[in-house]
């Protein structure tokens, strides 16, 4: 499952770097645009953490907020809900959801054109449940994360774009809930999510 995982966000990010047309028109992005938007993502986690150890792959949604400082540099705020799907053991549970508030930068190569590619880099925090059913849900502590990836804007109107990208995202923590320390190993204490994600993306022009 998790190769299979793996495969489908690798084809993401190749798909990042054959998404810009030949021969991309010109768009002015001035300093103090807002952008703002809503999406999708596809995820796997991995690593020595109890996150990463005993949970597989998921879907998710996400916000996110822009500010071009200038035409090439944007800091943004990001929203996102991740579930991660229980590996089969003991003791069971159905799922994990990370809800994560970061903060960060972007870097374009060419702002301003159909297809403007960036490289991204924030922090921020993280808030993990281990869920079964509707009836249980059990809280391993909130944790910080750092993060860092790559995506493109494809501009299908003026204001309208579609952000697609991939990421990589840092769970520092070893997600062993209070209740469990006597019963789950303490292994490690870092995850990585790794991400494709799919955003409409509004841009209030200046």
């Amino acid at each position: 499952m998790k190769r299979a995982s793996t495969a489908a966000v690798a084809a993401l990010v190749l798909g990042l770097g054959l998404a810009a047309p030949a021969q991309a028109q010109y768009r002015q992005i001035r300093p103090g645009t807002v952008s703002l938007g809503l999406g999708g993502s596809f995820g796997l986690v991995t690593g020595n953490s109890r996150f990463g150890l005993d949970f597989d792959s998921g879907g998710g949604y996400l916000f996110a907020l822009n500010y071009a400082v200038t035409p090439n540099i944007s800091l943004g705020l990001n929203f996102q809900n991740q579930t991660y799907n229980w590996v089969d053991g003991e003791p069971r549970y159905d799922n994990l959801v990370v809800t994560t508030f970061e903060g960060h930068a972007r870097l374009y190569r060419k702002r301003g054109t159909d297809a403007s590619q960036y490289v991204m880099a924030g922090i921020g925090v993280y808030r993990p449940e281990f869920r079964i059913g509707d009836t249980e849900t059990v809280f391993p502590g909130e944790g910080f994360l750092f993060t860092g990836g790559a995506g493109v804007e494809l501009f299908l109107r003026e204001n309208w774009a579609l952000d697609l990208s991939a990421r990589g995202i840092g769970y520092v923590g070893n997600g062993i809930s209070d209740q469990e320390f006597e019963t789950v190993e303490d292994t490690g204490n870092l995850s990585f999510g790794l991400h494709g994600q799919l955003a409409i993306v509004y841009f209030i022009l200046k």
